[in-house]
């Protein structure tokens, strides 16, 4: 049987796309060889294929290209909560030793402070400086201690660093001669050191229960000293007082008072009691005004 035309031609798809069995392949290529119309329709069709060859892996190189550009997109998300995370340790690390260094408090418990009373005079053989600090009643007489200390106190003011028998507070003066004396409250009556579990209390405003929060403070601390009978200064005669926690009146920090060593204004919210001890808004006096130390005049006062 001759092979004709339009059984080669029948085939040619199944060549170009390279699927005929080896006897078909070479009966097709012998007929090529001698026949031009079929090798014509043999090119048109491997030109008709290549676009759809073309197209496929211009497709492919798009899926990779995502592909790839996806894989960027996570790594560089990677990286970047990598940073963030590694920004917010170094962040929390150096708030978390700012906090340790200059912030965090160690109670120090009495018998460690070196802190010991002589009638009364408290002295200390350990560093105060940075540590001491003084919660006050809000009638003035009752005054409670205690000392904490950070990295940084322990740090800048070492507690060896302190000559023997060094006095703190004397609790019997009007003020503080001055120096590194700490100064005290002339209207105090008890002096306690606090128990741990107080060490950041302050007192109610309500004067009720500020009342409460006292006796509690008062039963849980150490008494470190108490004013004596002799020096309650019960008498009103001339050239003596009577002790007085009654505030009479603020000053508005324009008030020029006269002492025996001169004339100074007495700052803003500062008040005296009726033997002229000036406090300032803390609480702590700061001076005599000798014009109305024995005499009470409110309208004296500005």
């Amino acid at each position: 049987m001759k092979i004709t035309c339009n059984i080669i031609q029948d085939m040619l798809p199944l060549y170009v796309d390279d699927v005929l069995s080896v006897d078909s392949r070479k009966m097709v290529e012998e007929h090529l060889k001698d026949c031009e119309a079929c090798r014509e329709k043999r090119r048109n069709m491997e030109e008709d294929s290549l676009p759809s060859f073309a197209q496929a892996s211009e497709n492919e190189k798009k899926a990779e290209k995502e592909i790839l550009l996806g894989i960027r997109r996570r790594i560089r998300r990677k990286r970047l909560a990598a940073v963030l995370i590694c920004a917010a340790c170094i962040l929390g690390a150096a708030a978390a030793g700012n906090y340790l260094y200059y912030h965090r408090e160690v109670y120090i418990p009495y018998e460690e402070t070196g802190l010991r009373m002589e009638g009364d005079k408290l002295y200390s053989d350990r560093n105060w400086y940075g540590r001491i600090r003084g919660i006050v009643t809000p009638d003035q007489k009752t005054e409670f201690l205690v000392e904490v200390e950070t990295c940084n106190v322990r740090r800048e003011y070492p507690a060896e660093e302190i000559p023997a028998n060094r006095l703190v507070m004397d609790f019997g003066a009007i003020s503080s001669e001055g120096g590194d004396t700490e100064t005290t409250i002339p209207t105090l009556e008890k002096v306690y050191y606090l128990p741990k579990e107080y060490v950041d209390f302050s007192f109610s405003d309500d004067p009720e229960e500020a009342e409460k929060e006292l006796k509690e403070l008062e039963e849980k601390s150490f008494l470190l000293w108490e004013k004596s009978a002799d020096n309650r200064g019960e008498t009103t005669e001339e050239g003596s007082f009577a002790v007085s926690t009654d505030p009479v009146r603020y000053y508005n920090g324009k008030t020029e008072i006269r002492t025996e060593t001169g004339s100074w204004k007495i700052p803003v919210g500062s008040y005296a009691d009726k033997n002229g001890y000036v406090y300032d808004a803390s609480g702590t006096c700061i001076g005599v005004n000798e014009t109305y130390r024995y005499v009470y005049d409110p309208d004296a006062l500005g």
